[in-house]
């Protein structure tokens, strides 16, 4: 799993780390534990973190480094794999003896081989050398602390028996990793080349050496000599057991303490321990990790990479801006939608506060009320009244004379006022689309501004064209002859009560009118522009590789990439996690331990 998860997710999971200062034996160890033959050299050798999993199966390697594209895997024969390792050290690092934090993945699958999963980090070292740079060592400490902190890690610290325990530096580190001393194991090596005092080491008595819950293990490596002569792991343990069961002091040390096939079991006992110790916890990991890439995905549900994405996704937003623009005119809101919750971008209640606001600017055009009661317009009934006598009976008004006031004195003075209204509508129905647009294509700005504009330029274009021009005219002309039409000018009152009659009829009248106006607007300009300019704006007028410019974000892209190649990560992880824990639970392995 280590292979396809990154990040502090990799913290939970059990592997050795293998610390030691340069030329404690650590390479020769490593070999021991795994069969394999790794890069010998003087200096630093191991310059990026190595992670071997050894598992049992047919004889065969692949190694693997870098990420993603840059991704190099190869297989290889066992004994190809030192110079593998070289040229990707040398290909990730460089060739001056620099570290970096680039981990090369190397799987080993042997008949007879362990189930672990080692970490190599190089060797720590106080001097530079050549054109290693002048903080080596500092690097050297993070890169062990990056790779070795949290509890599911065990650390394997290599001492070499023929130095203080006090004075090496891999004791600190793992002290300062493990202050308490539960997950660390010291393994001393070149024991056959010891002090007399190496048995204290190894059983705990000696009183400069910090104390491990997990233990000590001494063992011993392979010389030149040895490796000269071609002597096998097999060869070598032989070997090991003689030395042990022959010497003097050591003979007796408890069988945990002594030689390689008693640390490899212990590791292996405490890996498994681990994986099942932490299994839940970094499962929980992995199910939160996955919900925050879904998060992740949907957020950047919209990003255009392409032109098959560009079209589909500018489809989807004109399709949304049809829906809410249609349905914004016909007062069908939904209050869960951002746009609708919003009350500026409602247009039938706030076309009718519009109204409300222009019929006392339509009052004041002729003078309004105190025009209607004053004497003026008394006077003025007063003399059509007159004029207009001798052709009727006498208390009976002429028909025409209240009519003709208010044609001459009110209905000439509305005209003005409507075609301010109806400016001022034109101009908040744009502005509700302008807003719409925004929204709709909020993920893509460059191309918002182009629709916005070519929108707003078309919609001006239907308020202002003939055909429009002729139907509001219509539209008003039609109201005049329904209000012309009517038949309450035949009031039988003198010249007093006409006026009461005139100011009666103009307000019925202005009513009429201002009720009308909302309805005209949605009617003649608003459906009109989502029947006739949303269409055209899905036919657009450029090259494809516009489109693509306008809608594409490379950063938001590449999130959502990120996120969908994590979350097949995790799938993956989780169903390995399923498998991993249904072995563990057939084995019967008890979680607790007095030794964890």
């Amino acid at each position: 799993m280590s292979a396809y998860l990154s990040g502090n997710v990799t913290n939970l999971l059990p592997q050795v780390v293998v610390i030691g200062d340069q030329s404690s034996g650590k390479s020769s160890v490593l070999e021991s534990i795994s069969g394999v033959a790794l890069p010998r050299g003087s200096n630093l050798v191991t310059r990026c973190p190595l992670q071997m999993a050894l598992r049992q199966g047919k004889e065969r390697a692949w190694i693997s480094y870098g990420e993603g594209d840059n991704e190099v895997k190869k297989e290889l024969s066992l004994g190809e794999i030192p110079a593998a390792i070289e040229e990707a050290t040398d290909e990730l690092a460089g060739t001056n003896k620099g570290i970096v934090n680039s981990l090369i993945r190397l799987r080993v699958q042997r008949p007879n081989a362990p189930d672990l999963t080692l970490v190599d980090l190089p060797g720590i070292v106080r001097v530079p050398v050549g054109e290693q740079p002048d903080n080596i060592e500092t690097q050297i400490k993070d890169l062990i602390t990056e790779h070795a902190e949290g509890s599911a890690k065990i650390i394997l610290a290599v001492l070499p028996a023929t130095h203080d325990l006090a004075t090496q530096e891999a004791v600190r580190i793992a002290q300062d990793l493990d202050p308490e001393g539960k997950r660390t194991i010291d393994v001393v090596t070149k024991v056959d080349i010891q002090p007399a005092s190496v048995r204290q080491k190894l059983d705990g008595s000696d009183t400069n050496a910090p104390k491990l819950q997990l233990g000590c293990v001494g063992v011993m490596n392979r010389s030149e000599a040895d490796l000269k002569n071609g002597l096998t792991a097999e060869q070598m343990q032989n070997k090991e057991a003689s030395f042990f069961a022959s010497h003097a002091e050591l003979h007796s040390l408890p069988a945990t303490c002594k030689g390689l096939p008693a640390l490899v079991q212990q590791l292996v006992y405490l890996q498994l321990q681990r994986i099942k110790k932490f299994l839940p916890e970094f499962k929980q990991q992995i199910m939160t990790r996955k919900r925050e890439a879904l998060e992740d995905i949907a957020a950047n549900e919209g990003v255009v990479g392409n032109e098959a994405e560009a079209h589909s996704r500018m489809t989807q937003c004109l399709t949304s801006l049809y829906r809410h623009f249609k349905a914004n005119t016909k007062a069908r809101y939904d209050f869960r939608d951002s746009v609708d919750t919003q009350e500026e971008m409602r247009l039938s209640p706030r076309l009718e506060e519009l109204t409300e606001a222009h019929i006392e600017q339509a009052w004041e055009a002729f003078g309004g009320k105190v025009w209607l009661y004053g004497q003026d317009s008394l006077d003025h009934l007063a003399t059509i009244m007159k004029e207009c006598s001798g052709f009727t009976l006498p208390d009976i008004t002429v028909s025409d004379a209240v009519g003709d006031t208010f044609r001459e004195k009110i209905w000439c003075n509305l005209e003005g006022p409507a075609h301010v209204y109806l400016g001022e509508a034109q101009d908040y129905v744009a502005k509700v689309f302008s807003a719409l647009i925004d929204a709709e294509f909020a993920e893509y700005p460059p191309l918002a501004e182009h629709f916005e504009a070519q929108a707003l330029a078309a919609f001006f274009k239907l308020a202002h064209d003939d055909d429009a021009d002729s139907e509001l005219d219509g539209a008003w002309k039609q109201l005049c002859a329904d209000i012309e039409d009517s038949d309450t000018w035949l009031i039988k009152e003198k010249v007093y009560k006409s006026q009461f009659q005139l100011a009666a009829y103009t307000r019925i009248a202005m009513q009429l009118v201002w009720d009308e106006f909302p309805k005209m607007v949605r009617v003649q300009l608003v459906e009109e522009m989502a029947d006739k300019i949303l269409p055209m704006m899905t036919m657009f007028k450029g090259r494809e590789a516009d489109l693509v410019s306008l809608m594409s974000n490379p950063q938001k892209a590449a999130q959502r990439d990120m996120a969908k190649a994590q979350l097949a990560s995790y799938q993956k992880a989780l169903k390995d996690l399923s498998r991993i824990w249904t072995i563990l639970s057939s084995s019967g392995l008890k979680q607790s331990s007095a030794r964890v």
